[in-house]
């Protein structure tokens, strides 16, 4: 699914829809239930987007969209994810400067 990081704008778009429906799936999961298949689609989101970021692709909203949702907490920053979404903002910052002030 990060292949989708190769469709420009519109993959870009999924991406966020992927990340997003990764925190609607942690939602409905709660405590009762402790499955882990909110992480493919959050893995796939995150690591499209790295790419695009790092090939200097991702649209010009992407940085603070992705923002957006890190302080909305809709991005899994705990465990080891936290080292992937610090990369994925420092790549998004890289042609962003305005994502380095947030992250």
């Amino acid at each position: 699914m990060k292949r989708l990081a190769d469709f420009g704008e519109q993959g870009a778009d999924q991406l966020f829809w992927l990340i997003e429906d990764a925190d609607r799936m942690l939602a409905r999961n709660s405590r009762r239930k402790r499955d882990q298949l909110w992480q493919h689609p959050f893995l796939a989101g995150l690591g499209g987007l790295c790419q695009m970021a790092l090939r200097g692709e991702v649209p010009g909203n992407g940085a603070k969209r992705f923002i957006a949702l890190a302080k909305a907490e809709k991005v899994a920053v705990f465990g080891s994810y936290a080292k992937m979404v610090a990369g994925t903002c420092l790549a998004l910052a890289h042609h962003h400067s305005r994502c380095a002030k947030c992250c």
